[in-house]
């Protein structure tokens, strides 16, 4: 099973993900369901914008990038990040280069063991579940083969081309008997693509040259849209604004898309600069909250509280689980968390659901306490047939994957104030670090 967002141990090893994705690649080239094609030495499935390339660099090195465009780095809400970071001189900076569009929204590379850059925190997804998840056992990628192929294949017939194209056997006939009974399927043009891909006895696959040098530089923002928003959002209050934002204390969108007015612009308007995500203003000092934090009766908050256990416990379904484990770091503009079950074989990292940012957010803000602030990390540990137990760290430094910046603590100190009394030590260097004005 793939997690979202991925991790490079979901990835099988290169040469079983080149059979499979070739067999994709092949049976999308026959059927035309999909892109599948050798482009310019690469694997290729799908169309820039919406695919992943595989690439050869060399005997045992590899390259897979790809771009989703439901993911969370095409959205651009959540803290960008430079998926070429950390990665080795040897990429072939020719060829990404020349395929260089607005991605890759992922980018793993194998060197012994695949590698990626690290993501922040707040990803829900960097898209490699959704283009490449069927690639994690052979019977699953049958399954996708399958689907390609429709209803009117032979039984049998993907695990049979499956199998013929991890072992490089294929031909144009053994892709004609597979595809038998499946209306407009071109064998040949499938048979050359296999070929390309060196999938067919006795063709080699196609190799890049290693590069020498620093992998493609990427202007990549300081902040994401969701705390544009926010920054925004604060900014149209302390100015008195009344409009134009959501109860959440966030910009409205079609604000932040459309820039600010011709004529007659306010002062806060400035902020709508796209340029403003690469070189954020540093919030102002803390005063009251940005925005009035939730309200919630001691009852209301045990619903919430059993909410979230729902959704951990739904997302652990699968798992035999006797113990879960939910560390969840927030600022407001930036959070995530981890979920382990802990079942009698072992400890297994389970995918947060959709819905627990949310709720999460929603807790944080109802058990905000004047003069003390808003909780940095929640733990919440559920015992099967023992019930749940929930803490709250207010005061100790939340261990992000992904370190934000220091702006990020002064947005958060806006929309979550605490006494200076009440500050520890990391908080303040952070706050101090990001002082200035706002508007």
């Amino acid at each position: 099973m793939f997690h979202r967002p991925g991790l490079p141990s979901d990835l099988p090893a290169p040469e079983d993900l080149w059979g499979r994705a070739g067999a994709v690649a092949v049976v999308s080239a026959g059927t035309g369901a999909e892109d599948g094609a050798l482009v310019d030495r690469s694997l290729s499935v799908g169309r820039p914008g919406a695919g992943f390339r595989l690439l050869r660099v060399g005997d045992e090195r590899f390259v897979l990038l790809g771009e989703d465009p439901d993911s969370s780095p095409a959205t651009g809400l959540r803290r960008p990040t430079d998926p070429f970071d950390g990665a080795p001189s040897w990429l072939p900076v020719e060829w990404l280069e020349r395929h260089r569009t607005t991605g890759p929204h992922f980018l793993y590379w194998w060197e012994g063991t695949w590698v990626r850059a690290a993501y922040p925190d707040d990803w829900e997804d960097d898209g490699l579940r959704s283009l490449l998840g069927w690639s994690a056992t052979s019977e699953a990628t049958a399954e996708e083969v399958a689907r390609l192929l429709g209803p009117d294949a032979a039984s049998g017939a993907a695990e049979s081309l499956v199998a013929r194209t991890q072992d490089r056997g294929l031909t144009r006939e053994t892709l004609a008997e597979a595809a038998e009974g499946v209306p407009g399927f071109d064998a040949g043009h499938a048979a050359t693509v296999a070929h390309g891909l060196g999938l067919t006895e006795g063709a080699e696959p196609p190799e890049l040259p290693a590069g020498n040098g620093p992998p493609p530089a990427r202007s990549v923002p300081l902040i994401g849209r969701d705390e544009w928003a926010l920054l925004i959002g604060d900014a149209m209050r302390l100015a008195g604004e009344t409009e134009r934002h959501d109860p959440t204390g966030r910009a409205d969108q079609p604000l932040l898309e459309q820039g600010p007015p011709a004529e007659g612009a306010p002062e806060w308007a400035d902020l709508l600069d796209p340029r403003t995500r690469w070189s954020p203003p540093w919030p102002g000092a803390p005063g009251v909250p940005s925005v009035p934090p939730v309200e919630m009766e001691p009852h209301e908050r045990v619903m919430l509280l059993d909410r979230i256990r729902a959704l951990v416990t739904e997302a652990a379904d699968h798992l035999p689980w006797q113990v879960l484990r939910l560390v969840h770091r927030a600022l407001v503009g930036y959070s995530g968390g981890v979920l382990v079950a802990v079942c009698e074989d072992g400890e297994y990292l389970v995918p947060l659901p959709e819905e627990l940012r949310g709720e999460m957010a929603l807790l944080r803000s109802a058990t905000f306490s004047p003069g003390y602030g808003a909780w940095f990390t929640a733990r919440l540990t559920l015992e099967r047939g023992s019930g749940w137990h929930v803490s709250y760290d207010r005061v100790n430094e939340p261990a992000f994957s992904f370190p934000p910046p220091a702006f990020s603590y002064a947005l958060d100190a806006r929309y979550f104030p605490r006494d200076d009394a009440r500050t520890p030590l990391w908080l303040s260097e952070r706050l101090r670090a990001a002082g200035g004005e706002i508007l």
